[in-house]
């Protein structure tokens, strides 16, 4: 379910659990599960910080791309202060189709007023990396739940571990542009 739209997990809750399945009573099982997990705090992933801390100084703009709500990236993202870092944040809701659909992805850079085909998606979804790839951007994945599968290695540009290695690679990039 990790990177569907709500009503793609739920025909998926359907198909696992039968056609009966009470799915208020499921969901509200799993948003209490979620809050108490959010109770105890997010962990981020390791490098964020450094990694936001680059795109500032290279003056590059960047998006959350979701397929949750903006209540939910408050929630999960809200504590951490990291949220006010990105220059746009597109949620359930700020586009038609979800992913595995290019919708949510060509939505940032419409509003960033970028080329598609010149940003850079991080994703930890298989779903994301297809919509990334749908829309013509280059993808890297940094695994969280799901671990990559042939077919992520040949949609990514890269399967990293930590979002250091990102860092690495745009430093990298762009010194390369800088000579």
């Amino acid at each position: 379910m990790v990177g569907l739209t709500a009503h793609a997990c739920d025909e998926l809750a359907r198909g696992h659990f039968g056609a009966d399945v009470d799915l208020a009573a499921y969901n509200k099982e799993v948003e209490a599960r979620v809050n108490e997990r959010l109770a105890a705090g997010v962990v981020l992933k390791q490098g964020v910080i450094e990694l936001l801390d680059l795109l500032d100084d290279l003056n590059l703009p960047r998006a959350i791309v979701t397929s949750s709500s903006h209540e939910t990236v408050q929630a999960h993202l809200g504590r951490s202060g990291i949220v006010p870092r990105f220059n746009a944040v597109i949620a359930r809701g700020d586009y038609v189709r979800g992913k595995p659909h290019p919708d949510p992805f060509l939505r940032a850079p419409e509003i960033l007023e970028r080329n598609p085909a010149h940003c850079l998606v991080l994703e930890d979804s298989h779903n994301g990396i297809r919509a990334a790839h749908a829309a013509g951007m280059a993808a890297i994945m940094v695994p969280d739940l799901l671990h990559p599968s042939e077919e992520m290695h040949g949609l990514c540009l890269a399967v990293v571990e930590t979002l250091h290695e990102v860092r690495e690679g745009l430093l990298q990039w762009h010194h390369g542009r800088s000579n």
